[in-house]
């Protein structure tokens, strides 16, 4: 039993889907397949656009009249019958997306939005189930909805892994033996049937919960790019490609800002000791990287920006030092509103984080905290995370970068750097 998983870039367009049929049938045949699918190409952008439009009263129609549009281009290269049911299914989706913004008095936005971008995964298990059945593979799709299922936090949700286990027992495992079956990533449903979904680019996480309660064999992502590398390649022309990573090496690297993986999904994995690999879909048959169990002999210099950061300071008003329980009860209300904390430095008289910039969340704690404060929230910042490198490498990559904060510590190295134009 493996699973798999493709993300919106490797299911952009016809030719990326043609693609994916490829990989399917050379790497996915010979044993039970699950596939789970994001959205496709920049859909989730586009869906959050639709969305703030229409709540902010602005023209929000022909978004989706264009986001429909580009979906039935890539139906109709793959499609010539135009009386297909993939186009009426793709047909009814949209208007249910359409009936779906609606807003009341108690209209919650985080739950609109998540009733709203979920949408982008249905597309896409739409065409992607329809094109591979037209390949003459036995292909089933199961709604994500109905198989993972979670609390109401929404954006955020926390999955109920007992209920989750017996829906995949029940509603998937009977499917696996004899078909291939597809499902969406990033979304999930409560238990009144409400969609919630797990975090933004979440899909690598749904793949690995999938693994998890499956018992996989593997699990294997497919990117466009050759593996998990050292550093951002479009940041560090010289990044290298990682053959073999440690499940708490691979954690580390996806917790402070290695976005080639989704920062949760490693847990569910490690728990079964389920590999995790990752490959390029534009080169297949390369080996990409394998995170497993087993701790690498080298390990060069990882390099991680985490970007659209702030730096919040909390001074004491009063001439007095900052307390353990007042630096405690800040860290308390962080915790409550879901703020998390990547960075630390305290002071005699001050506090410091370094947090995603997310101000619907940060807002909370600086109105439960700012009593006996001056608070200042500095935005226009990233975080720097460095492992495993020496005095003379980490010049050569902060030389020329404006520096907030900074510290060392054994083979970590972390700065907090303002962003220059």
């Amino acid at each position: 039993m493996r699973v798999f998983k493709f993300g919106g870039a490797s299911i952009k367009d016809a030719a990326a889907l043609q693609n994916m049929q490829q990989i399917i049938k050379q790497f996915g045949q010979g044993q039970p397949l699950l596939v789970v699918v994001s959205a496709m190409g920049k859909t989730t952008n586009a869906l959050e656009v639709i969305l703030q439009n229409f709540w902010e009263g602005d023209v929000y129609e022909p978004l989706i009249e264009e986001l429909k549009t580009f979906h039935l281009n890539i139906v109709k290269t793959l499609f010539r019958d135009k009386t297909h049911d993939v186009y009426t299914d793709i047909e009814t989706h949209f208007e249910a997306l359409t009936k779906s913004l609606v807003r009341t008095t108690q209209t919650i936005f985080n739950e609109l939005y998540d009733q709203i971008v979920s949408f982008g995964e249905l597309f896409s298990a739409i065409t992607v189930t329809h094109t591979l059945r037209a390949q003459g593979l036995d292909v089933s799709w199961q709604d994500a909805r109905l198989l993972i299922q979670t609390d109401n936090n929404w954006r955020e949700g926390e999955v109920n892994w007992q209920a989750t286990q017996a829906q995949i027992d029940t509603l998937l495992l009977p499917l696996l033996p004899n078909k291939i079956v597809i499902t969406q990533g990033f979304i999930g449903g409560t238990t009144d049937h409400k969609t919630t979904t797990l975090g933004r680019e979440g899909s690598d996480y749904s793949a690995a919960i999938f693994a998890h309660c499956l018992h996989a064999e593997s699990q294997t992502i497919w990117k466009d790019v050759a593996g998990v590398l050292n550093a951002d390649p479009k940041r560090r022309k010289d990044a290298q490609l990682f053959a073999q990573l440690s499940y708490h090496e691979a954690a580390e690297m996806t917790y402070y800002g290695a976005s080639v993986i989704h920062p949760k999904t490693i847990a569910p994995l490690r728990q079964h000791n389920i590999p995790l690999y990752v490959k390029s879909f534009v080169y297949p048959q390369k080996q990409g990287t394998c995170i497993n169990g087993v701790q690498a002999h080298k390990f060069v210099p990882a390099v991680m920006y985490k970007e659209k950061q702030v730096w919040v300071r909390w001074t004491q008003n009063e001439f007095s030092f900052l307390t353990e329980g007042q630096a405690s009860d800040i860290l308390k209300q962080c915790h409550e509103a879901q703020v998390h904390v990547y960075a630390m430095h305290r002071e005699a008289f001050a506090l410091y984080i370094c947090t995603d910039h997310r101000p619907e969340k940060l807002d909370k704690v600086v109105k439960a905290t700012k009593k006996g404060f001056t608070l200042v929230v500095e935005e226009g910042v990233e975080l720097l995370t460095i492992k495993g490198a020496d005095e003379a490498y980490i010049n050569a990559i902060t030389e020329n970068s404006p520096k907030l904060w900074e510290a060392k510590q054994g083979n970590w190295y972390q700065a907090v750097l303002r962003i220059t134009q």
